[in-house]
């Protein structure tokens, strides 16, 4: 399927690749077991509750797996060592390769950090469907109940996208046989049909969070291109805050030692994400890797809703600007040049990619269209997100922007209106029932309540395709 190609390319860097190997040659997990049961429990509620979800996986060259640096966070979070205010535990799959090879990593494991050091048990077969709304709400709702503290931290490991027609409704696939690659984040080799791998999407994270019953505090998305509004309006109701990347990540993700540690020494969870953020893009600077840009981002949900109401703003007035442009006129080819050459896109090398710097691309279509009313609202937009974005770093961004903000999906109306065959680039059977964009998008809360597909739905570039 040619869209799994996109993953081969995320997180598949070598940052920190040095950092690492030196790590994981010290790499011991103690307290082996197989018996599938985990008992690792807390007498007195903790101030947070870290809880790991996600798959080493095997990247799509069919040459490397992401299980070294899986391995290394965990390590990580062992080396700061068990702590009486941050309990740490994990839900994981290795990949197929990994569990062919060695049966320590058979299966699906539960890690736990304890005084004792880093616990690691099978508890279920390696067709555990992590995809699987239920299997997302168990582990949350189990480990709150095994681990209570006052809060509570989804940590998702492993691929990411933007939203994209891979972000198939719920129940698209049965959950009880192999999964399509239809979905958006955390990619499972274990689970293949047709070379096709089992993912999460947006809806089915969704659903998960709100059948475990237990309302997070952070979610913290430890993968690449997921820091976008489609997504965080669908997390609005399930989390306080989320933090992720709008661009890439690296191979490394985050330093899960500089995690424990502010959360250890800061009560409030914003003064220790205030640390977290600049200490992880120090740690990603010292590494290096100029050839690409990262950035790691807190959103605060409590402050989503005037962001929405100012991008439905910027939409109303960016919908009408388009409307009433005469076709091949030259306001007209002005128009597409602006979003041909101006946007800031998060993954420009994929021709795929379709997100864009949110306030970036609408400043860029109101100033330069020399439109008042959506300048205007676009300086509305930025106060807004600076309300919602309370700590923010990057590395190495072009002098064409200043800041990150957060990823909207910004595509042409062919994109937008591509057929139900995988978005018109797959022809297999399996594969030919997927919903397109056109389908997908109004299923979103985004777009209910912002209509941003008014616009994509008339955006035919006249200029030709970016």
């Amino acid at each position: 399927m040619e869209s799994n190609k996109k993953y081969e390319r995320m997180r598949n860097f070598k940052l920190i690749r040095l950092l690492y190997l030196l790590q994981i040659a010290s790499l011991l997990l103690a307290g082996c077991s197989d018996d599938g049961s985990a008992q690792v429990s807390t007498t007195l509620e903790a101030d947070y509750t870290i809880m790991l979800y996600g798959c080493g996986g095997q990247n799509l060259s069919g040459t490397e797996t992401l299980d070294e640096a899986m391995l290394l966070n965990l390590q990580q979070a062992a080396d700061y060592g068990h702590t009486s205010r941050v309990q740490f535990t994990a839900l994981l799959k290795h990949s197929a390769r990994w569990q062919a090879d060695d049966p320590k990593w058979e299966g699906t494991r539960l890690y736990n950090l304890t005084p004792q050091g880093m616990t690691n048990e099978r508890v279920y077969g390696q067709d555990y469907r992590l995809d699987n709304p239920d299997h997302i709400a168990d582990y949350i709702r189990q480990t709150a109940e095994r681990l209570p503290a006052k809060h509570y931290i989804l940590v998702l490991w492993n691929h990411g996208n933007e939203f994209s027609y891979l972000d198939q409704p719920l129940g698209w696939g049965d959950y009880n046989e192999v999964a399509p690659s239809s979905r958006n984040v955390i990619n499972d080799d274990n689970c293949l049909e047709n070379g096709l791998t089992s993912t999460i999407s947006i809806f089915e994270l969704e659903e998960g969070l709100k059948r475990s019953g237990v309302k997070l505090d952070l979610i913290y998305m430890d993968v690449c291109l997921m820091n976008m509004i489609e997504n965080l309006c669908q997390l609005k109701d399930c989390t306080r805050y989320v933090m992720g990347a709008a661009h890439l990540t690296p191979t490394c993700g985050g330093n899960y030692s500089l995690l424990m540690s502010a959360f250890d020494h800061n009560a409030d969870l914003l003064q220790a994400m205030q640390e977290y953020v600049p200490a992880t893009i120090e740690y990603w600077r010292i590494a290096g890797d100029e050839g690409y840009a990262f950035d790691l981002t807190l959103c605060d949900l409590e402050y989503i809703d005037p962001v929405v109401q100012s991008i439905k703003e910027c939409t109303d007035n960016l919908f009408s600007l388009r409307q009433s442009l005469e076709s091949g006129s030259q306001r007209a080819l002005q128009f597409d040049y602006l979003q041909t050459h101006n946007l800031y896109r998060f993954f420009p090398d994929d021709e795929e990619c379709h997100s864009a710097d949110l306030l970036h691309a609408f400043r860029q279509m109101g100033d330069g269209m020399g439109d008042k009313a959506l300048s205007d609202a676009s300086t509305r937009l930025e106060l807004a997100l600076d309300d919602m974005i309370p700590v923010s770093g990057n590395l190495t961004l072009p002098p064409c922007i200043d800041r990150i903000t957060i990823g909207i999906g910004w595509m042409t109306q062919s994109e937008y209106e591509a057929d139900r065959i995988a978005g018109g680039r797959s022809n297999d059977s399996y594969s030919k029932n997927m919903y397109g964009y056109s389908e997908l998008y109004p299923l979103l809360k985004f777009d209910q309540a912002v209509g941003w597909s008014r616009f994509l739905k008339i955006n035919d570039l006249s200029s030709g395709s970016r």
